[in-house]
C-alpha cells in the first residue's frame, strides 16, 4: 500500500507551490519558443537587402537615439508611438524574449490609451500578433507577425548603408 503524504492545508503554502509551478512552466514555455526559433528559422534576405548583421543591441541604439533626439529637441515634434512599438517588438524579437501589452505600450512614450490604440492598430494592419498567457489570463504577450518582422527588417537594411554605423 503507497502512503502519500497530505499537502498542507494552509492557503499561503499552496498559493506559493502553485507560483512555483507557474515559474517553471513559464520558463519551459521560453525555452520551447526559443527552440521552436532554432529549428524553424526565419528566411534571411539577401545580402543586398540585408548589408549588416542585425542585434537586439543596434535597434537598442536607434531606441535610444530616438529619445536622446526627444530630449533634446521636445517629444511633440517627433511623437511616433507606431515606430517605437515596433522598435520595441523587434529588439524583443532578436533578444529572443517575450514582451506583454503594457512592456510594448511603456516602449511608445506616449500615454497608455494612445499606446493601446496602436497596438490594436498594428494587430489589425497585421504587424503584431497578441498570444495569450497560457498560466496568467491578466496577461497577453506580443510578438511581430513573421511579415512585420521581415518588412522591418528589409527597411533597416535598406536605410543602414545611409546612417553611420552606430
Amino acid at each position: 500500500m503507497v502512503h502519500f503524504e497530505r499537502p498542507e492545508r494552509s492557503g499561503d503554502a499552496g498559493h506559493r507551490e502553485l507560483e512555483k509551478i507557474r515559474q517553471q512552466l513559464d520558463l519551459l514555455d521560453q525555452t520551447l519558443s526559443r527552440f521552436r526559433k532554432e529549428l524553424c528559422p526565419e528566411p534571411e534576405p539577401p545580402a543586398s537587402e540585408m548589408p549588416f548583421c542585425l542585434e537586439e543591441k543596434t535597434v537598442r541604439r536607434i531606441i535610444k537615439a530616438r529619445r536622446i533626439r526627444e530630449e533634446q529637441l521636445g517629444a511633440y515634434l517627433f511623437a511616433d508611438p507606431a515606430w517605437d512599438i515596433l522598435l520595441e517588438a523587434l529588439a524583443t524579437e532578436l533578444a529572443q524574449k517575450r514582451i506583454s501589452v503594457s512592456g510594448l505600450c511603456s516602449a511608445s512614450a506616449v500615454p497608455a490609451t494612445t499606446a493601446l490604440r496602436w497596438v490594436k492598430r498594428l494587430e489589425q494592419d497585421g504587424w503584431l500578433i497578441r498570444i495569450a498567457d497560457r498560466f496568467d489570463a491578466r496577461r497577453d504577450w506580443m510578438e511581430l507577425t513573421q511579415q512585420g518582422s521581415e518588412r522591418i527588417r528589409r527597411l533597416l537594411g535598406a536605410i543602414w548603408p545611409s546612417i553611420l554605423p552606430l
